[in-house]
């Protein structure tokens, strides 16, 4: 199984910084572990003052999958059919998604 990390990138829309959090830390999170092969995910907050076009918020979520073009499709499918909803607080704009490939590690 090859370790996938995903590095999402984001904020909030002007004034729903608290719905964007409710939804973040009460659903989305645990909808992408509910996905094959998901075993972690974090969600961290940018220290200092971001300017107004960085993303304010970023989350790592790690996957062990043999698959990769499966886990983007199942993503796909699942944010399409709403089994996996969005939030209307969310700035679409600000999202950037990484997808980093295990390489090597020491401990």
């Amino acid at each position: 199984m090859t370790h996938y990390r995903f590095l999402v990138e984001s904020k909030p829309l002007p004034g729903r910084e608290a719905d964007y959090h409710a939804w973040y830390d009460g659903r989305h999170m645990q909808d992408l572990l509910q996905l094959p092969g998901a075993y972690q995910a974090q969600r961290f907050a940018v220290v200092g003052a971001p300017d107004s076009d960085s993303p304010a918020f970023f989350m790592i979520v790690d996957y062990e999958t043999d698959d990769l073009s499966a886990l983007l499709a199942e993503i796909e499918t699942r944010s399409s059919s709403g089994a996996m909803p969005s939030s209307d607080a969310l700035d679409r704009g600000s999202i950037k998604v990484t997808i980093l490939e295990a390489r090597a590690r020491a401990a």
